[in-house]
């Protein structure tokens, strides 16, 4: 089985989304980034747009506004990759 990352991206408000997935797209204040399983530890700021995570082939479109990215190791070593923004919701909603 390929190598997945946890996705996890929460608002003050409400936890919007958090499984497993094979790489995620996201807007920083740097430009916009793919996050890969094994990906260097890094945190940096979300800017608004569109995350799009890929899971089994098919993406998962999201929009975000704002906040902080952190992408991280856990103890087992699966990357770990945490979305804190000021406004997220699912593009079907």
């Amino acid at each position: 089985m390929a190598k997945q990352l946890k996705l996890k991206i929460v608002t003050p408000e409400r936890l919007i989304l958090e499984e497993l997935v094979d790489q995620v797209t996201l807007p920083t204040t740097e430009g916009e980034i793919t996050i890969l399983p094994d990906h260097i530890p890094i945190v940096i700021g979300l800017a608004s747009g569109d995350v799009v995570a890929f899971v089994g082939g098919e993406h998962v479109p999201m929009a975000v506004s704002g906040g902080f990215i952190e992408v991280k190791k856990d103890e087992e070593g699966n990357t770990l990759v945490a979305a804190l923004a000021d406004f997220a919701e699912h593009v079907h909603e």
